[in-house]
């Protein structure tokens, strides 16, 4: 897996499927799926296409899918 890449220093590209992060002291912290839509008010989307009230904290490219 890369790095963890900091939302403050760059996004992803519109609609790239990332796996994100979110640093803090909530229950709702942790790695979830997301991509940007962007919007400039809330730019997160969960993979589905859902809205997204979580502002990541991080990101990083998903994995290579496994070979068969």
């Amino acid at each position: 897996m890369t790095e963890w890449i900091k939302c403050s220093d760059r996004l992803p590209p519109i609609k790239q499927k990332v796996l994100v992060y979110r640093l803090g002291k909530k229950t709702n912290d942790g790695p979830f799926f997301a991509m940007t839509c962007g919007n400039e008010h809330r730019p997160w989307r969960y993979i589905d296409g859902d809205r997204c009230g979580i502002t990541p904290t991080h990101w990083q490219p998903l994995p290579s899918p496994p070979a068969k």
